[in-house]
């Protein structure tokens, strides 16, 4: 049976070239362009079955892409997933039924989304695990990767973090290292069994200089690295990132 295509139009090649990643491992075959000309050629040469679409774009914008395929009977019921970092209040789009995403993207909720229009069963969404003694920190990152999609917990200390990761076996574990009762670094020592399979990845979060502790971090097996205070885009970029891994 021939794969389903799905065309991702994106300007930002890092964000196309992530998407593309991420959708062509749920079994789909996928086209990219990176402006509104472009889309319309490859809509009108592939025909996909379900179009990913940034609104801001070169040449033509996304906005008026979707008009002119929601006025074609040959290609009006494409479904279409808008994506912007744009809020929806903001973007008037001439399909009420057409699905929005706000950037930064949550990958998994965007293939459960891709899934459901495909009428494809969706994976269950990827369990991260927050470890961070700060428990402001730990529940405003557990909130929010709950609601970009993802199956998200938070314990408050690296002890309570390793029996954690071992019970829930997350795919992500975001991980402080300047705890008081274990710390990130012996958190990554008592998991290296499974840092080197690959069953857990780790995202180091902290707020310790990076010139300090990359490099042991890296020798541990940390996936990533990132300074406190952070930016939600980076951090969801970076998370989606190791997820394709």
């Amino acid at each position: 049976m021939p794969r389903k295509k799905i065309l991702v139009v994106e300007d930002d090649r890092d964000i196309a070239f992530l998407l593309k990643e991420a959708i062509g491992q749920e079994g789909y075959d996928v086209i990219t362009a990176e402006n509104g000309n472009m889309a319309l050629e490859y809509i009108e040469e592939f025909l996909p079955e379900l179009i990913v679409m940034d609104v801001v774009l070169p040449h033509k914008s996304g906005i008026a892409v979707l008009n002119e395929i929601k006025q074609k009977p040959g290609t009006k019921e494409i479904p279409v997933i808008m994506i912007s970092v744009l809020s929806e209040k903001e973007i008037a789009f001439p399909d009420p039924a057409v699905e929005f995403i706000k950037k930064p993207i949550a990958i998994d909720y965007l293939l459960g989304k891709i899934n459901i229009l495909m009428n494809k069963e969706s994976a269950a969404p990827a369990k991260l695990l927050v470890i961070d003694d700060d428990r402001n920190i730990a529940d405003l990152l557990k909130e929010l990767f709950r609601q970009k999609g993802f199956n998200s917990f938070a314990v408050y200390g690296g002890k309570e973090g390793i029996r954690e990761t071992r019970s829930l076996k997350p795919a992500v574990v975001i991980l402080d290292l300047d705890m008081p009762d274990v710390d990130g670094f012996r958190v990554m020592e008592e998991l290296e069994r499974e840092i080197s399979n690959d069953r857990v990845r780790i995202l180091v979060l902290t707020s310790l200089p990076f010139e300090r502790v990359r490099d042991k971090c890296y020798d541990l097996g940390a996936k990533a690295f990132l300074n406190k205070p952070f930016e939600e885009a980076v951090l969801m970029q970076v998370v989606n990132s190791i997820l394709c891994m």
